[in-house]
């Protein structure tokens, strides 16, 4: 018996589409770019890239995205300053002395630059 006759499988059309898109591509893809090109989106793929990874048809490298995204709070400290820099605006409204230890917090304050 053939060996590759034996290792025949029957996959999806969608699992056929993937392996089909990869074939055509010279490297790697991401599976973002998989979905447009299928014309679908990546969460309706993921089962199906899943079950070609368990038949050893695909590898998927997982790499983790960081992507920073500035909070309500954040942008409440853009605005208003840090609380230590409103203490030394409203110490030197009032004609107060600052604090040695207050002057490098000012340093990055561009309001005070």
């Amino acid at each position: 018996m053939n060996d590759d006759i034996s290792r025949e499988l029957i996959v999806p059309q969608q699992e056929f589409n993937i392996l089909k898109t990869l074939k055509d591509s010279a490297s790697p893809v991401r599976i973002d770019d998989v979905a447009s090109k299928l014309g679908t989106d990546v969460n309706s793929l993921m089962r199906s890239i899943a079950e070609l990874e368990n038949l050893g048809l695909v590898r998927v490298n997982k790499t983790v995205k960081r992507i920073l995204e500035l909070t309500e709070e954040g942008k409440k400290y853009l605005e208003n300053g840090l609380p230590e820099v409103r203490l030394a605006r409203v110490l030197i409204n009032c004609g107060c002395k600052l604090p040695l230890m207050m002057y490098p917090i000012l340093q990055g304050d561009m309001a005070f630059c």
